[in-house]
C-alpha cells in the first residue's frame, strides 16, 4: 500500500458512492462495527494514511508502520496524548494515561519495579478459590456471560495483584456497577465531535473513595504490591496524585485483560479441534493439579493463541493524538495495523499457527500493548493472567461453538457486544 506523508492524502471527502456505502454497511450490519467500518476504508484507499471528514470531525488516520513509527516515536514531541473534551482526562486526573514528561517515566517506574514476576504469580495464585467459584457457577448455569465473567474474573486479578486487596462478593455486588460506567465512560462517544468533557459520573466519586480507603490503609501496611510502592514514593502529601495512578491501573488495567479474555474465549468457541489441542497441552503440562504461572508460560501453543487474539482483536484498538503546533487529530489505529494486509496473510483470519513457526513481527507492525514512551507498564500481568485465568477455565469447561460471531464495539478497549457462551463440564 502507499504511505503518503503529506498533506494530499486520501479523504472520506473524495469517496464515490458506492465506497461509501461499502464502508457504511460494514459499520451497521451484523456483526459490523465502526472498526469495520476503518478497515474497509483503509483498504478502499490502499493508502496507510488518510483522513475522515464529517461535520464536526477532521482526523487523520495512520495505519501502517511507517505512519505509526512516525507519531508513536519518530515525531513523538509533536503530538499530545489527550484531546481537548477527552474524559481520560477528568476521570483520571493525573494519572499515568494522562501525563508526560518525567513525571511519566518516574511513575511508571515505580509500578513496573513493584510488579515483578514473583510478586505478579504468588498474588495471582491467592484468586485461584475465587476463580474455581466462578468456574463452578458457569457449569451450574451452563452458559458463560461476556464481558460479565472475565469482567469479574479480571477485577479480582487486578486487585489482588495491584493493590493487594481481596474482592468481597459484597464489594463485587456494590461496586461492579460502577466499574462498568466508568470503563463506559472514557470511551469514543459524543465528545469527538463536540469537544466537550461529558460530566464525571456518580460511579466516580464512590470508587475514588473506594480508592483512596485503600491507599490510606497502604501507607500504615508497608507490603510489596504496586500500592505500596506509590505510597512510599508519594507519601500523605501527594494522595490524590496516588490516587489517579490507582484509578488508572483498576479502569484501564482490568479493562483491557477483560477484553482479551472476552476475545479468547470467543475465538476458541468457534474452533474446537483447537480448543482441544490447547487443552491437551494445559492437561499434558498441569494435569488437573493447579496451573504453575512459570509452566503456563512456556507452553507454545497457548502462547501462539494468545499472539493471535491480540493481533486480531488488540484490546487498545486506537490511540487518539493532536498535533502540538496545528492541533489536527490524529488516530493510532492497531486494529488496522493488525489486519494489514500486505503484512499479515489471511490478515482477516485467526490462526494461530502462524505463531509456531519462529514468527518475529518486523518493527512496528504488531503493537497490541503499544509502544515507546507509553508501552503498557502492565504487558506482563495482563499475559500471565490471561493465560493463569484461560488454563484454569479450560481444566474444568469445553466451549460450545456459537451461533454467530457477536459484533465488537469500540469502548475504551475492544469489547464485544454481550453475548453468551454455552459450556460443559470436561
Amino acid at each position: 500500500m502507499r504511505e503518503d506523508i503529506h498533506r494530499g492524502i486520501p479523504s472520506t471527502r473524495s469517496l464515490r458512492p458506492e465506497e461509501g456505502w461499502r464502508a457504511l454497511r460494514n459499520m451497521l450490519v451484523p456483526p459490523g462495527s465502526p472498526l469495520m467500518g476503518l478497515l474497509s476504508l483503509h483498504r478502499t484507499f490502499a493508502s496507510d494514511e488518510f483522513e475522515l471528514s464529517a461535520p464536526r470531525l477532521r482526523m487523520r488516520v495512520a495505519a501502517g508502520p511507517a505512519s505509526v513509527k512516525r507519531v508513536l516515536h519518530e515525531q513523538a514531541d509533536g503530538y499530545r496524548s489527550r484531546l481537548e473534551g477527552d474524559p481520560v482526562t477528568a476521570l483520571f486526573g493525573q494519572g499515568l494515561l494522562v501525563i508526560d514528561g518525567p513525571r511519566h517515566g518516574a511513575v511508571k517506574d515505580v509500578i513496573v519495579r513493584s510488579s515483578t514476576r514473583g510478586v505478579l504469580e504468588s498474588r495471582l495464585r491467592d484468586t485461584l478459590p475465587a476463580l474455581d467459584e466462578a468456574l463452578q457457577r458457569a457449569l451450574g448455569q451452563g452458559t458463560i456471560s461476556l464481558p460479565d465473567m472475565p469482567r469479574r474474573m479480571t477485577w479480582r486479578a487486578l486487585e489482588s495483584v495491584y493493590f493487594h486487596h481481596r474482592l468481597t462478593p459484597e464489594e463485587e455486588r456494590a461496586h461492579l456497577s460502577d466499574l462498568t460506567h466508568l470503563v463506559h465512560y472514557i470511551g469514543p462517544g459524543w465528545w469527538l465531535l463536540l469537544g466537550k468533557t461529558p460530566r464525571l459520573p456518580k460511579a466516580y466519586h464512590r470508587m475514588r473513595l473506594r480508592l483512596s480507603a485503600m491507599y490510606e490503609r497502604a501507607l500504615i501496611r508497608p507490603d510489596n504490591a504496586p500500592i505500596h510502592a506509590l505510597a512510599r514514593a508519594c507519601g500523605d502529601e501527594e494522595t490524590s496524585f496516588a490516587v489517579d495512578q490507582l484509578m488508572t491501573l483498576l479502569v484501564a488495567g482490568h479493562d483491557t485483560a477483560t477484553s482479551l479474555l472476552s476475545s479468547l474465549l470467543i475465538l476458541l468457541a468457534q474452533r474446537p479441534g483447537l480448543q482441544d489441542a490447547l487443552w491437551g497441552e494445559i492437561q499434558g503440562a498441569t494435569g488437573r493439579e493447579r496451573p504453575e504461572i512459570r509452566v503456563l508460560d512456556r507452553l507454545p501453543l497457548l502462547d501462539a493463541v494468545v499472539k493471535e487474539t491480540l493481533r486480531l482483536y488488540p484490546p487498545i484498538h486506537s490511540g487518539l493524538r493532536s498535533e502540538v503546533e496545528s492541533g489536527d487529530r490524529v488516530m493510532v489505529s492497531y486494529f488496522l495495523l493488525h489486519r494489514h494486509q500486505e503484512i499479515w496473510p489471511d490478515a482477516d483470519s485467526f490462526v494461530p499457527e502462524r505463531w509456531l513457526t519462529g514468527l518475529a513481527p518486523g518493527a512496528y507492525t504488531y503493537l497490541p500493548f503499544g509502544a515507546g514512551p507509553r508501552y503498557c507498564p502492565g504487558a506482563t500481568f495482563a499475559r500471565l493472567e490471561v493465560k493463569w485465568i484461560l488454563a484454569r477455565l479450560l481444566q474444568h469447561v469445553s466451549l460450545q461453538p456459537m451461533s454467530r460471531p457477536p459484533r465488537i464495539a469500540m469502548r475504551a478497549a475492544l469489547e464485544h457486544r454481550p453475548t453468551v457462551i454455552a459450556v460443559r463440564r470436561r
